[in-house]
């Protein structure tokens, strides 16, 4: 399975988390710490190109930044 980390406003934790719920058979997503508003989607092996689709769209409604690599830290993000 793969993981997608996001960093996004607190503002629109509740507006991301909405949009992906009605996609459950395509992934999971959890908030890994709701301070910063940090949230972890799960991807399932064979909906990882929807997933990507669905986050491309999803950057019209929804202000996100992608979290890539396991080397990066909380203070190496930008403000969202």
């Amino acid at each position: 399975m793969k993981t997608i980390d996001l960093q996004l406003s607190r503002k629109d934790l509740v507006k991301l988390q909405f949009f992906l719920e009605g996609y459950e058979r395509i992934g999971a997503i959890t908030t890994m710490d709701p301070h910063i508003a940090i949230v972890r989607i799960m991807v399932l092996p064979d909906f990882q190109e929807d997933m990507q689709i669905i986050l491309d769209e999803l950057k019209n409604a929804v202000d996100f930044l992608i979290i890539e690599g396991k080397n990066n830290t909380l203070r190496d993000l930008p403000p969202c």
